[in-house]
């Protein structure tokens, strides 16, 4: 009971510090941090689409909104529910002030505590939607290591986890500060990591439909996560004896109808849509046909959305390696080091599941982590995603000893100079572009240094996983 009561006070502390830094206006503050948000992760991106969705224009028209139009569905649906909420809380204002008339001193400070208190709670629904976002998650991370722990490939390990280590995994996500900024800053990468950990979590279980609709969602989101099929499909393999086809199909079926689903809501947001209730369905129907056409000016999204991010179109300061680069390379060598440099994303698939497909697991763990070192357009909380996943195997984090002291120490320098040098470089003019990105090459040594210590040591129990079973075999 202790344990439980401990437990659920760090999570309302954790949802009462995102309360009160969406309530004093910090989403503002965060939500222009490169470090946190990217082109196409931003929240403020999503309400120029949605903007130009009012003014009867494609979201696409410019260079302003690059998420996949799923996600401006999303939105605008949440975007509709606020009005609901905040006739919600007049009511309840009003109701406050009919419990308590203020006619004394006492009721008045009573009154006043209460209002002070609902004013702070009264959040839009996106942010309530991203709060409970990383509640969501956080129970995710929490099942995963529960399960985890009690794994074949888990147990296979020299060193057993600590007690409770599940219960800090989830809770520590919670309260880890990019964590918490990241939720205030309302970055939509939340959503991508939030259905790749599902997927993980699902694959787990052995719920092979549930589990394939996450990934087909995060596959969706993020162009760079097909790539976990292939880890996707060796823990069925392993551990539920599922079959290479069936988890394909179920996961290219929902992938190919998000897709379809986007072009036909595309289609139903265009002025000629039919409004009309009576021809409603019709006007589904026509869409549904005009999409399943393959007509590509109706599929031109694909265009702005994953050949965007392919081509790295746009230069904005990140947390990745690529912008200074091609802000530098001239523009005839620019596909040539661009495919060398979305290579990096995909080209250590195939070996290292070859060489893990004994540890599937651990395998979608380093190709997420893989992804979240080398993709064009990167944020801190799929950094902090590839670390908080890393503390399941607790063999790898005892074993780093002092490397892991060197490990800590750059992510928390790298914490206070990124915001200084930005500071230095584009408001102060006192230093370049160089400050900044010699802090993005940092982060970039220690991730590498990260998957190459995790390697090293999965390598090194197989080594001697195999070194006793010959020596036993000897005796």
């Amino acid at each position: 009971m202790k344990h439980i009561i401990i437990k659920l006070f760090f999570i309302l502390l954790a949802v009462y510090v995102r309360i009160y830094l969406f309530s004093n206006g910090w989403n503002d503050t965060f939500g222009d941090r490169v470090e946190l948000v990217t082109p196409i992760s931003s929240f403020e991106r999503i309400n120029e689409g949605l903007f130009l969705k009012e003014l009867n224009l494609s979201p696409y028209e410019g260079s302003i909104y690059h998420q996949p139009p799923l996600i401006l569905f999303l939105f605008d649906t949440i975007k509709e529910g606020n009005y609901y909420l905040e006739n919600k809380y007049v009511e309840m204002n009003e109701m406050i002030e009919k419990l308590l008339p203020n006619e004394n001193d006492n009721n008045k400070i009573i009154l006043e505590q209460l209002k002070i208190f609902i004013k702070q709670t009264q959040l839009s629904l996106e942010e309530w939607f991203f709060i409970f976002s990383d509640l969501f998650v956080s129970y995710a991370l929490y099942k995963i290591s529960a399960i985890y722990f009690k794994n074949e490939e888990s147990l296979t390990d020299l060193k057993t986890p600590p007690d409770n280590l599940s219960s800090l995994i989830g809770i520590g996500f919670l309260l880890i500060p990019y964590s918490i900024i990241s939720c205030v800053a309302k970055t939509t990468s939340i959503i991508s990591c939030g259905f790749t950990i599902y997927a993980l979590y699902f694959a787990i279980k052995g719920n092979l439909i549930m589990g394939s609709l996450c990934l087909s969602i995060c596959s969706y989101l993020s162009l760079y996560n097909v790539q976990l099929i292939l880890p996707f499909i060796l823990i069925f393999k392993k551990y539920h004896s599922r079959g290479f086809i069936s988890v394909s199909f179920f996961y290219l079926s929902f992938l190919a109808n998000l897709m379809l689903f986007s072009t036909i809501y595309l289609l139903m947001i265009q002025p000629d849509f039919v409004n009309d209730n009576n021809d409603l369905m019709n006007g589904i129907a026509q869409s549904f046909n005009r999409a399943i056409e393959f007509n590509w000016s109706d599929w031109d999204w694909i265009k702005s959305t994953y050949y965007f991010v392919m081509n790295f179109e746009d230069l904005t300061p990140n947390i990745g390696l690529f912008w200074y680069f091609f802000q530098e390379v001239f523009v005839h060598f620019r596909p040539f080091f661009c495919f060398v440099f979305q290579l990096h994303c995909f080209v250590y698939l195939l070996p290292l599941s070859i060489r893990f497909k004994h540890r599937p697991i651990f395998l979608f763990w380093t190709i997420i982590a893989i992804i979240a070192t080398f993709q064009p357009y990167t944020s801190t909380i799929e950094v902090f995603i590839e670390i908080i996943l890393m503390t399941m195997f607790t063999p790898i984090i005892l074993d780093l000893h002092f490397r892991g002291v060197i490990l800590y120490q750059i992510f928390v320098y790298l914490s206070i100079l990124m915001p200084l040098f930005w500071k230095a470089w584009i408001y102060q003019g006192s230093g370049n572009a160089n400050f900044f990105y010699g802090t993005t090459l940092v982060l970039s040594i220690g991730q590498v240094w990260i998957i190459s210590e995790g390697l090293r040591f999965m390598l090194e129990r197989d080594y001697l996983r195999k070194l006793e079973t010959k020596q036993k075999k000897l005796l």
